[in-house]
């Protein structure tokens, strides 16, 4: 996204700046300076947005005189920018970094209003150069020479631009203050926002003058590059890219408390360090060398460490997982040219990191007094958090991951268990904690993909488990007790992270789950266990309100209910209703992501019930026979003897509790018997079928609440595909086989309650549809027969289109108009399948 979708309210940044003090031993200037900033057109991003691709396309029409103009326009604003700052620096240089020395009102204005036309001009050299790549005239070669007119004249303002930050650099070291000082604050408190709109449309120019003539097989910058060579010396891409860098360098070092500017810098960063070519390119570069190697507070002061952090330095904090998540991609070139063996580059680069984490190691596990103080530490552990998120995040190759698990177990996980531990209800701390270990742990690309003599996966899980159940325990007490107005920041964000955790840890597929229970360890089961609570704890207007909690929600339904079924089946039947109630609300969401994920739930749950209600029953309490004819004998002792391992034996004595003395009773092999919750599904399958699918004791309704739900979601599924417009048909599709399947009476009832509302010369053309709809579909769910009810859905789909435009449908009897779009005398098909239902 371009940088020019980043500008912020600079009256917001305005009142922040003068609230810090900017610099220090500043005061802000007179708002008698800036009572035409808050008017700037520049800030308002919509309307700037599309002036800007207006002109990208008209300024190409007649490009050489459009050029002609803005040469000559910014050339007469540069030079009087350049004039002014000079006569201010000749005869009143302090004036630069001190607002108690008085400067004249004219000179102040003419200052900022000169760098807002410069600004104005930049942007419209960006649309410019990006409007190369539709117009007609972009391919020739006076096109390519104009394009380097106008990006000298940039170049040379981003030149000056940090010469001036250079020099008061120096004026600062001349009158003895400290480096420290935010440097930008006070080209802020002298040009108010018209310095940061200036900043702005640089890098917005640098974004779009990248897209264009930096990159891969781009060969048309030839003339361009001749073209700047004339003008500013600058003859080829090294170059360019040199100048990219210092840039973002000087950005991060010395704008980093400015959110405004910081933001679209490390887009420009993590832009140049998209593809392999352009990173190797960018390794060459001193500036580049410097951040890998000098990442430290000291040189960015947005990973500075706050005791008393502020809503402005908390939200800076954020982009420290970004800002290591792009120099662990470009650390990472310098893995993959060092050596498979070579670890040397990736323990450099961790070094600044290894030192906070050590410092936080001997005052939080080592020491017994805790020298370190505890806002200091806490701080500390959430930029160390942040900042590992970023590298591991980055780190998606299994070579460079192991050496990442290498630094980071066991240690780190022991450092962040104790962290959760001591402030397990701050959410500051709970929350980029979380979000570092789900990274950990998420096997993105296949990278935790272990050598078989080594154990780590099992090990990661061990490490995952035990912290998450520490942590869920407190969790599902303390959500009890928080106010409604922190609802946001306690308990849904917290939450938000927790159940991502717990479906990356679940859904990571890098170890065989199964064998912690042979093992006799049951921490697994408890985290699984422990899924179910924390779902439970999510209510049904925090499903609606809250998007990301519900897609955090169905992401983890969704794991659950495709791999550990049979537990579910096994909870109190109240626990399974609130489930099924919350997917009924996820499948209406406007959110397509969490309908998506929504309608996979139902269809898992679904397929369960149905495989489960055609299983041949024995008709004692509804459990399913096998009498074993088809698999050899259960021996349960192995001879006597015969050397056994403590596994083997293990899951013998597992297999004999299950069959419990009989071996013909098992529905089938010995291995599959040995799944997880495979003691529960006896159970779990009678839960079921008595306290889920069949109505409760005592009530006089043939019908349980999840048949007349299901049927509701038939007919629901069935009116969607009916709209013209609909954007879920295949994520719908699966369910919808197996809601028809489950209540095939219904459906044909409700099939001859649509043809029969119809006029009788529409009536064979309706019952077309539905034929249409389940043709050549058979009584199962295998895969294959679900991809022809996809596609017959597509065909349905079609025909009801078609029909609805060649038919006038007026219903017969007693039905009535449902929606406002229907009149009361033509319906839509979909009016009266929804009226269908209502009386059957």
């Amino acid at each position: 996204m371009e940088s020019v979708s980043k500008i912020k309210s600079f009256r917001a940044s305005k009142k922040a700046a003068n609230a810090n003090g900017a610099g220090k031993g500043t005061e802000p200037m007179s708002e008698e300076f800036d009572a035409d900033e808050y008017s700037c057109p520049l800030d308002d991003v919509m309307t700037l947005t599309q002036q800007l691709d207006q002109f990208s396309i008209i300024g190409r029409c007649d490009y050489a005189n459009t050029c002609e103009l803005i040469v000559q326009l910014f050339d007469q604003s540069f030079n009087l920018l350049q004039s002014k700052l000079q006569q201010l620096v000749s005869t009143n240089p302090t004036a630069l970094i001190s607002t108690t020395v008085p400067v004249a009102i004219e000179q102040i204005r003419d200052i900022r209003l000169e760098e807002n036309r410069l600004a104005w001009l930049v942007y419209m050299i960006g649309a410019l150069i990006k409007g190369r790549s539709t117009s007609s005239s972009g391919g020739t070669v006076d096109a390519d020479r104009l394009d380097g007119e106008l990006v000298a004249r940039v170049l040379r303002l981003l030149q000056f631009g940090d010469a001036r930050l250079q020099l008061l650099l120096q004026l600062l070291q001349q009158n003895q203050q400290s480096t420290d000082v935010d440097v930008a604050s006070l080209l802020f408190q002298l040009s108010s926002g018209a310095t940061i709109r200036l900043e702005l449309a640089i890098i917005t120019f640098l974004e779009r003058f990248r897209h264009i003539y930096v990159g891969e097989n781009i060969s048309r910058a030839s003339k361009m590059y001749q073209s700047l060579s004339e003008l500013v010396g600058i003859s080829d891409e090294q170059t360019i890219l040199q100048l990219f860098a210092a840039k973002i360098l000087l950005n991060l070092r010395y704008w980093s408390n400015q959110e405004a500017v910081l933001e679209p810098t490390l887009n420009l960063l993590g832009e140049l360090a998209s593809s392999f070519s352009s990173m190797r390119k960018l390794l060459q570069l001193d500036d580049i060398k410097f951040m890998l190697a000098n990442h430290t507070p000291a040189n960015f002061r947005f990973l500075s460490v706050s005791t008393t952090p502020t809503s402005s330095s908390l939200s800076l904090s954020r982009y420290r997982t970004e800002f290591y998540a792009y120099l662990s991609r470009l650390m990472l070139v310098t893995l993959s040219g060092s050596g498979a063996d070579d670890n040397r580059p990736f323990l450099d680069f961790l070094m600044p990191l290894t030192q906070v984490a050590n410092t936080l190691i001997s005052n939080l596990l080592l020491s017994e007094s805790c020298p370190m103080s505890p806002e200091d530490a806490r701080s500390s552990v959430i930029g160390l958090a942040r900042d590992l998120a970023g590298v591991a995040f980055s780190l998606n190759t299994m070579a460079s991951f192991k050496l990442f698990l290498d630094w980071f177990y066991p240690s780190l996980f022991t450092l962040f268990g104790r962290a959760m531990e001591l402030w397990h209800f701050d959410p500051l701390v709970t929350c980029p904690v979380l979000k570092l270990l789900a990274e950990v742990v998420h096997n993105r690309n296949d990278r935790l993909k272990f050598e078989g003599t080594l154990p780590i996966g099992y090990l990661l899980l061990a490490e995952m488990t035990k912290i998450l159940l520490g942590f869920g325990s407190q969790l599902t007490s303390f959500f009890g007790q928080v106010e409604k107005e922190n609802l946001y920041s306690h308990k849904v964000k917290p939450l938000t992270r927790y159940l991502n955790a717990l479906r990356i840890t679940l859904s990571g597929k890098f170890a065989n789950l199964a064998i912690f229970g042979l093992v006799g360890d049951d921490s697994f089961e408890k985290t699984v266990k422990m899924s179910t609570e924390m779902l439970m704890c999510v209510t049904e207007e925090e499903l609606r309100s809250f998007t990301k909690l519900s897609k955090a929600y169905f992401a983890l339904l969704e794991c659950l209910t495709q791999n550990h079924m049979v537990l579910l089946s096994s909870l109190e039947p109240s626990i399974i209703r609130q489930f099924y109630s919350a997917i009924v609300i996820g499948v209406d969401s406007l959110d397509t992501s969490v309908a998506w994920s929504a309608c996979s739930c139902l269809d898992y749950m679904l397929t369960h019930i149905y495989k489960l209600t055609s299983m041949p029953q024995d008709g004692i309490n509804g459990v399913s026979l096998n009498h074993g004819n088809e698999y050899p004998l259960f021996v349960p002792n192995p001879p006597s003897g015969a050397p056994t391992s403590e596994i083997a034996l293990a899951a013998r004595h597992r297999l004999t509790a299950l069959f419990a003395g009989q071996p013909n009773k098992r529905s089938r092999g010995c291995c599959s018997a040995l799944a997880i919750w495979s003691d529960r599904e006896e159970a779990g399958n009678a839960n079921l079928r008595q306290n889920f699918l069949q109505p409760p004791a005592g009530f006089v309704t043939t019908l349980s609440e999840f048949t007349v739900t299901s049927r509701q979601l038939m007919v629901t599924f069935l009116a969607t595909f009916m709209n013209e417009e609909c954007k879920n048909q295949w994520s719908i599709s699966r369910p919808l086989l197996a809601l028809i399947l489950l209540n095939q009476e219904y459906f044909s009832n409700l099939q001859s309650a649509v043809i029969n509302a119809v006029n009788p010369h529409q009536r064979s053309d309706v019952e077309g549809l539905f034929r249409k709809l389940m043709e050549d579909v058979e009584n199962n769910l295998f895969a294959k027969n679900r991809d022809k009810f996809t596609q017959n859905i597509s065909a349905f789909r079609h025909a009801v289109v078609e029909f609805m435009k060649s038919s006038s449908t007026k219903p017969l009897g007693e039905l009535t108009a449902l929606t406002a779009f229907d009149s009361g005398d033509t319906f839509s098909l979909r009016s009266i399948l929804l009226s269908a239902a209502t009386s059957i």
